[in-house]
C-alpha cells in the first residue's frame, strides 16, 4: 500500500474521530431531554436521509446475493442493539464505566479482522493501535468519578457496556466484509436503513413514542449530518486501508467529547486524561512514519 493511500486513510479516520466525537457531545444533551430511544431514531433517520440524497450521486452497485443480505441484516441488528445497550448503560450506569468499556469495540474489531479477514498488522501498526486504544480509554475516564462508584453502581453499567462493545465489534466486522464486496457506500448506508427499521421495530413493540417538538429537531439535525460524515468519512478510509487501523482511529471519539465538555462546560481535565491524548497522538503520527 503507497504512502499517499495509507495517509489519506488516516486522515479519513481522523475525520471521522472528529465528527463522531462531536457528535456524542450533542446526543448526551439531546438524550437528557427528550430521552434516548427518540434521540437514536432522529438521528438515526436524519443520517439515513441524508446518504438516501447522496446515493444517486454514487456509482451503482452490484445486487447482493442473499447470504450477504443476510450479512447486511445481521450486521445492521447488531449495531443498533449495540447502541440501545450503550444508551441504556448511561441512563442507568455511570458514564466512566460505560464509556470506556463501549469504546474498546475497536479492539474486538481488530482481533476478529485479523483472525477472520487474515488482516496483517506489522510491528509499527500494533504498536500504533495499543497506543490509540490505550489512549482512548484513559480519556474516557476519571479517577474521581471512579473512586465514587459504589459495585452496584459499577454492575448496573457493565451489563449494558460488555455486550454494547461486543455487538459493536462485531457488526463493524461484518461491514468492512461487506465494503471489500460492494465498495464504501452501499454497506453504510444499508446499515443505516435497516437501523431505522429496527428501532422502528422496538417502538411499535414497545409502545414507546417517538414523537418530539419543534426545539429539538435543530440540535437532532446537527448530529444526524455528523453521522452521515463519520460514516461516510469511515467507510471510504476503510476502503483505501484496513479496519484495523481505521476504526481504532476513529474510535478515539471520546477524546474530542471530553474536550468540547472541557471548553463548553469547563470541566477540568485529569492528569490521565492529558496523557491519554498524547497516547492517541502519538499512535497517529507513528502510523504516518
Amino acid at each position: 500500500m503507497d504512502f499517499k493511500r495509507i495517509t489519506t486513510a488516516i486522515f479519513l479516520g481522523v475525520f471521522a474521530m472528529f465528527c463522531w466525537g462531536f457528535a456524542d457531545f450533542f446526543a448526551a444533551k439531546i438524550a437528557r431531554t427528550i430521552g434516548s430511544l427518540k434521540a437514536l431514531f432522529w438521528s438515526h433517520l436524519v443520517s439515513m436521509l441524508t446518504l438516501f440524497v447522496i446515493y444517486p450521486l454514487i456509482k451503482k452497485e452490484p445486487t447482493a446475493p442473499l447470504k450477504n443480505v443476510i450479512i447486511i441484516v445481521l450486521a445492521s441488528f447488531l449495531y443498533i442493539i449495540s447502541y440501545m445497550l450503550f444508551y441504556r448503560g448511561l441512563e442507568i450506569g455511570k458514564v466512566s464505566v460505560v464509556s470506556p468499556i463501549f469504546s474498546s469495540g475497536s479492539l474486538v474489531t481488530v482481533i476478529l479482522s485479523t483472525i477472520l479477514l487474515g488482516e496483517y498488522l506489522n510491528q509499527k501498526e500494533i504498536l500504533s493501535i495499543s497506543l490509540i486504544i490505550s489512549g482512548t480509554v484513559l480519556t474516557s475516564f476519571r479517577w474521581s468519578d471512579i473512586k465514587r462508584l459504589n459495585f452496584r453502581d459499577f454492575l448496573n453499567g457493565t451489563k449494558y457496556a460488555l455486550p454494547a462493545m461486543l455487538f459493536l465489534g462485531v457488526s463493524f466486522v461484518f461491514v468492512d466484509f461487506l465494503i471489500t464486496k460492494y465498495g464504501w457506500f452501499l454497506p453504510i448506508f444499508a446499515l443505516k436503513s435497516f437501523s431505522i427499521v429496527y428501532l422502528l421495530l422496538y417502538a411499535f413493540l414497545s409502545k414507546d413514542s417517538l414523537s418530539i417538538s419543534k426545539m429539538s429537531l435543530p440540535e437532532l439535525l446537527v448530529i444526524g449530518l455528523l453521522e452521515s460524515a463519520a460514516f461516510l468519512s469511515f467507510g471510504l478510509g476503510v476502503s483505501l486501508s484496513k479496519i484495523s487501523i481505521i476504526y481504532p482511529i476513529s474510535s478515539a471519539f471520546p477524546a474530542i467529547t471530553i474536550f468540547l465538555a472541557r471548553i463548553f462546560y469547563k470541566e477540568r481535565l485529569e492528569r490521565k486524561q492529558t496523557i491519554g491524548v498524547l497516547f492517541i497522538i502519538a499512535g497517529l503520527v507513528l502510523l504516518n512514519l
